[in-house]
C-alpha cells in the first residue's frame, strides 16, 4: 500500500531515461563537439570517455570517494577535472589549459551533449503530465547534477511541472545513502510520510524507506530479496498505480 501520496520525487537515468538509448547518443554528440575544436579522431574522442566511466563510474554506483554528508560539490568539481584529464591523455592531445579551463570544458560539453540527447521511455512525458494535472508535487531525486537535469527537462518541455530539480549540488550530499533522502526532503519541506521516490535502484529505494518515505522500484523483475517493494515496469505506468 503507498498511503497517502502528495509529493513525487523521481529519479534521471533509468526511469525519466534509458540509460543505453542516452549512452548510444552520448557517444554520438560528445565527438561531435569536441573534434571541431581540438582535433582528433571521432572513435577515439567516444573510447575516451569510456575509459572515464570504467574509471569514475564505480564511485558514483558505490559512493567511494564521497563523504557520507557534505562535500559532494568540491569531489564532483575533482572527478570532473579529472575526466577531461583522461579524455585528452587518451586521445593524445594537450590539456585546455588550467584546472579551471579544464572545468570550464566540462560544463561546456555536458550543456552541448545534454541538450541534444532524447532517450525518454514511450509514455514518460505524458505521465509527468498526468501526474502534475492530478495534482502531485513533482520533483527529481537524481544522482545526476540540477543544472543537466534542467536541461533534459526542457528537452522534453516539462520542465515547468517541477517545483525543484534535485541532484545531489543541491544539498551538497551525495546520492549514496538515506541522508540524500533526507536532506532533499528538508529542503523541500516535504514530509516524508506523504512524499514518493520513485527509483530503478533497489538499494536508492531503501534508502528512501530509510528515511521515512514511500519509495517505488522501476524494474521488469520484482527483487528476489526484497517481496515487499513496489515495482513497476516503467514511469509510465504510474498514474495507474496511483488511481
Amino acid at each position: 500500500m503507498l498511503g497517502h501520496v502528495a509529493a513525487i520525487f523521481i529519479d534521471d537515468g533509468g526511469v525519466m531515461q534509458d540509460n543505453q538509448v542516452r549512452g548510444k547518443q552520448w557517444l554520438q554528440f560528445l565527438p561531435e563537439y569536441l573534434v571541431p575544436i581540438y582535433g582528433g579522431r571521432k572513435e577515439l574522442w567516444a573510447d575516451s570517455n569510456g575509459e572515464v566511466l570504467r574509471r569514475q563510474m564505480p564511485l558514483f554506483i558505490e559512493g567511494t570517494g564521497f563523504p557520507e554528508v557534505g562535500g559532494f560539490i568540491e569531489t564532483r568539481r575533482a572527478l570532473a577535472i579529472e575526466a577531461v584529464h583522461i579524455m585528452f591523455n587518451y586521445v593524445g592531445i594537450a590539456l585546455p589549459g588550467t584546472d579551471e579551463d579544464c572545468f570550464a570544458l566540462y560544463q561546456s560539453y555536458n550543456d552541448y551533449v545534454v541538450k541534444r540527447v532524447r532517450s525518454d521511455p514511450p509514455g514518460t512525458v505524458e505521465a509527468i503530465r498526468n501526474l502534475a494535472a492530478d495534482g502531485y508535487r513533482l520533483y527529481t531525486a537524481s544522482g545526476t547534477e540540477s543544472t543537466h537535469i534542467d536541461l533534459m527537462l526542457d528537452v522534453l518541455g516539462v520542465r515547468n511541472l517541477f517545483i525543484e530539480t534535485y541532484g545531489p549540488d543541491l544539498v551538497d550530499t551525495h546520492k549514496g545513502s538515506s541522508n540524500y533522502y533526507r536532506l532533499i526532503l528538508e529542503h523541500a519541506g516535504e514530509p516524508p510520510e506523504t512524499a514518493l521516490f520513485i527509483d530503478d535502484s533497489p538499494r536508492s529505494v531503501g534508502w528512501a524507506r530509510e528515511a521515512g518515505a514511500t519509495a517505488v522500484l522501476v524494474s521488469r523483475d520484482q527483487p528476489s530479496d526484497r517481496p515487499d517493494m513496489n515495482v513497476i515496469p516503467d514511469l509510465a505506468s504510474l498514474p495507474g498505480l496511483l488511481s
